[in-house]
């Protein structure tokens, strides 16, 4: 949104104001709801070293976050634009475009984030700062690139900017599964 905000024009600001707002307050509440009860349980199964119920626990959770993203972009990506001209006025048709894009960059995180909770429970705490710190880096040279550099048209930063967090959040989920796979509390490494 930030660079949206410097590089681009207020209207398509707006229009990614809205598709944001529409994509990532569900995507929180549910991440949110979900986090705290996968917290509670994947850190008792750990806690009492069952390490492989705990990683089918953890292969079982990411599932269930899959299938409903995987229902989340069907809906979005077919019928993103009907359902925000039906619902908004066919003046916002254009975030229901941006939305049928960027719902893959929701959906991996609706999938990885609620699940992350499981590098504090393996106490892989550097693990966590390093994919943020390597995130929080990418993203910026990646927008920068493709923004300002390359000049870019927003719906090519937006495809950009999901092929960034797919790639970014997969690694995030391998780490994720790797300290719960590894079968013990090392503390930090």
């Amino acid at each position: 949104v930030l660079y949206v905000g410097m590089y681009f024009d207020d209207i398509t600001l707006g229009y990614l104001a809205l598709t944001n707002m529409i994509l990532v307050a569900p995507a929180a509440l549910i991440g949110m709801s979900y986090r705290d009860v996968f917290y509670q349980k994947i850190t008792e199964i750990y806690n009492l070293k069952q390490f492989k119920k705990a990683k089918k626990f953890f292969l079982y959770c990411a599932l269930g976050l899959f299938v409903i993203a995987f229902i989340l972009c069907i809906i979005l990506y077919f019928l993103g634009e009907f359902l925000f001209s039906f619902v908004y006025g066919n003046q916002w048709v254009l975030s229901g475009k941006y939305a049928s894009i960027l719902v893959f960059a929701a959906a991996i995180k609706l999938i990885v984030s609620p699940l992350s909770i499981v590098l504090n429970t393996t106490n892989k705490l550097k693990w966590l700062s390093s994919w943020q710190i390597t995130y929080f880096i990418t993203l910026n040279v990646v927008l920068y690139l493709s923004i300002i550099e390359m000049g870019l048209d927003v719906v090519s930063v937006f495809k950009i900017y999901i092929l960034h967090e797919i790639v970014l959040y997969t690694i995030y989920f391998l780490l994720q599964y790797k300290s719960i796979s590894t079968g013990k509390n090392e503390g930090y490494i």
